[in-house]
């Protein structure tokens, strides 16, 4: 669904994704990481939401589930979603729904080099995700003691970590399983995170943890626009 101002630029877009529900009439409709537009430019969304509507009526869906990547804190976006009839249902943030967790957190990484990262905090300085907005730039990050104690501890009894193929992928995917069960999400088989991988190509990679040449960790990361995204692990 795409939105062009009057000299034909787009203002706004919003990619719809429309499933099939089994046994029943009805479809459901996701807009991952949409709209895509001025989050307060209500002219825009309210076009934007106009043909999802129209996509609605077409293919018989029940709602429309959105996923923006706006903060938490834009309090007017959500009045914008509310006045257009949408309901928040963002929670308190502390578990997951299905598969999406309800938050994702950025961390600015550019121009850091590992020896700050593991070197332990100056008095003052932040732990973990630290960004400072006045300048744009991320503040020194650091890893909590017990981390780099953690991260050192098994470099150290050797364990590596490796940039792997769908060779691996059968470990992979059988570790998100027993992950998902102890923590209580959802997960994908073997074939999900293939087509992953067939669909991204150089962008997607799949890095796994060895010790002693058996595979006891993994994560699947993305390459995208401007950003690496830790999607599953």
């Amino acid at each position: 669904i795409v939105v062009r101002g009057e000299d034909g630029k787009i203002v706004g877009s919003l990619a719809v994704l429309i499933r099939n529900l089994p046994h029943l009439p009805w479809t459901l409709m996701y807009g991952c990481r949409g709209p895509v537009c001025d989050p307060h430019d209500r002219e825009t969304m309210e076009q934007l939401i106009a043909g999802a509507r129209v996509l609605a009526k077409k293919y018989h869906a029940y709602v429309l589930k959105l996923d923006p990547d706006v903060s938490i804190e834009d309090k007017q976006f959500i009045e914008e979603l509310e006045h257009l009839g949408f309901r928040n249902a963002t929670g308190d943030g502390k578990n997951f729904e299905g598969i999406q967790p309800n938050f994702v957190f950025r961390l600015d990484v550019s121009g850091m080099k590992n020896e700050k990262v593991f070197s332990a905090p100056a008095p003052g300085e932040a732990f973990d995700i630290s960004v400072d907005d006045t300048q744009g730039e991320a503040a020194i990050m650091h890893f909590k003691t017990d981390t780099r104690t953690k991260v050192r501890k098994a470099i150290k009894r050797g364990v590596k970590i490796k940039l792997v193929g769908k060779e691996m992928m059968p470990f992979f995917a059988k570790m998100m399983l027993e992950t998902g069960l102890r923590d209580g999400f959802v997960t994908r088989p073997a074939s999900y995170f293939n087509k992953m991988l067939d669909a991204m190509g150089d962008n997607a990679r799949l890095y796994m943890a060895f010790y002693e040449d058996k595979p006891i960790a993994g994560t699947l990361a993305i390459y995208y626009g401007d950003k690496v995204w830790y999607l599953y692990g």
